[in-house]
């Protein structure tokens, strides 16, 4: 599905696994990293995507995960209505994922 819409699908050069700003965590890259929140994401020529994750150390539920896409053209407005009705699947299955490792 991605390739055919044209998204990246490579490994980039700078590609590393230390958790600080400029690293990776999968294929999403570390933009921002402070003492309750991580800012991930991904720049593509169709969209650009960021992850906040966040600790807002409640005793119930505290990991929140915020998701903002900015459209770089029309293939990622495509892209999205494809992948929207999965997204919050999606992204419950990475917190679950997250908490386990």
């Amino acid at each position: 599905m991605v390739k055919v819409i044209g998204l990246k699908t490579y490994i980039p050069e700078d590609y590393n696994e230390n958790f600080k700003v400029g690293g990776y965590v999968k294929f999403f890259k570390i933009f921002s990293i402070s003492d309750n929140q991580v800012i991930l994401g991904a720049n593509d020529s169709h969209l650009n995507f960021r992850a906040v994750v966040k600790n807002d150390a409640s005793k119930y539920y505290n990991i929140k995960v915020i998701t903002l896409v900015e459209f770089n053209n029309t293939k990622g407005k495509i892209y999205m209505s494809i992948i929207k009705p999965f997204h919050r699947l999606v992204v419950k299955q990475m917190v679950k994922n997250a908490f386990k490792n």
